[in-house]
């Protein structure tokens, strides 16, 4: 309950999607604010390469490995979602444009487009 539960963090929201939209602006804006003392890894990103994500982090920790991961990586640990839904078909159009008006100005900074970008 509390993933949905915005008031606790003085968030706004009139339905879950929204609540989970002003939750993820308002970690957005925490990372954008303080951005020189963490280190982004995007979802996305991190699917594209894992390895060198997490070997990014790892420098980023000042961490040395000290053990070989590369055969756990992709080692499936929930459900996997269907990737051929696309999003706006997902979400549909009235939640999307909503999504873009909370979260708009973050989601550019973060290199995320926006439903209307594509």
């Amino acid at each position: 309950k509390l993933i949905v539960d915005n008031k606790w963090l003085g968030l706004d929201g009139e339905n879950y999607i929204e609540m989970l939209a002003y939750r993820w602006n308002f970690t957005s804006d925490v990372f954008l604010k303080n951005q020189e003392k963490m280190k982004l890894i995007r979802y996305e990103d991190f699917l594209q390469d894992k390895m060198g994500e997490i070997a990014s982090l790892a420098e980023a920790l000042k961490l040395k490995p000290s053990k070989d991961i590369s055969d756990k990586v992709d080692i499936q640990f929930q459900g996997r979602g269907n990737r051929e839904v696309k999003w706006y078909q997902f979400f549909g159009k009235n939640n999307l444009s909503r999504i873009d008006e909370i979260c708009g100005e973050s989601m550019r900074l973060l290199n995320y487009p926006l439903s209307a970008d594509g």
